[in-house]
């Protein structure tokens, strides 16, 4: 669906099928035990979980939910990341996986802004850039909130409920000149009802419900 992206981001820094973890492993890191949700837990993201003890790690790590066990930090992952990307430094938890075409990256609510510092800021515009054009995204999450990046700013959802999705829609790109790109949240019943015209269109019908456009954040 040229122009459109309508699950999430694809890209760089490639994630091996079989990630190589790094040597060391977490040294003591436990951040991703805060920053992400854990439903089978009942553990919001942003929240540290009743069963770490931090700097330490995990008190049922035997018998951890399959969403802890399934999940790989990708720069443990990714031989190749920057020591800056290390989540104790740079305060962000990358997701080893690319989900729905998307790039995740998670924020340490204790300090909101790091997604904003370079060099993370400008890296991840570079991955939305290379993203978009393979119909994908980079979504930065801070607690329920979710941002996603594009190559000249970034665009504020707020809260995506369950059922919800992400709408990027791309026009205007040509040699010499870059994309404009518009994000919305969209009730998924909406988008189905409008997804052929806004395919055509390269926009939401001025009719068009369920449709909200997210908050650019220069």
């Amino acid at each position: 669906m040229p122009g459109v992206t309508q699950s999430a981001a694809a890209a760089a820094p490639a994630v091996p099928p079989e990630p190589t973890i790094r040597p060391g492993g977490c040294g003591g890191c436990t951040l991703c035990c805060k920053v992400m949700a854990v439903p089978a837990l009942s553990k919001p993201a942003g929240t540290w979980c009743r069963h770490c003890t931090t700097g330490s790690g995990c008190g049922i790590y035997e018998t951890r939910p399959s969403q802890c066990a399934e999940f790989v930090c990708g720069y443990l992952a990714q031989p190749d990341m920057p020591e800056e990307w290390k989540p104790v430094i740079s305060r962000l938890i990358l997701s080893s996986k690319i989900v729905h075409n998307t790039i995740n990256v998670f924020v340490d609510p204790g300090r909101p802004d790091a997604w904003r510092k370079q060099p993370y800021y400008g890296t991840m515009q570079q991955w939305a850039r290379q993203a978009l054009t393979k119909q994908g995204r980079v979504v930065v999450h801070l607690g329920a909130r979710s941002i996603v990046i594009l190559p000249d700013h970034a665009v504020d959802l707020g809260v995506v409920a369950d059922d919800e999705l992400i709408v990027v829609l791309s026009t205007g790109a040509e040699p010499g000149r870059d994309a404009t790109h518009h994000v919305y949240a969209a009730k998924q019943a909406a988008w189905e009802t409008a997804r052929s015209e806004i395919a055509r269109t390269l926009r939401v019908p001025a009719a068009a419900h369920g449709f909200r456009i997210g908050r650019r954040l220069d």
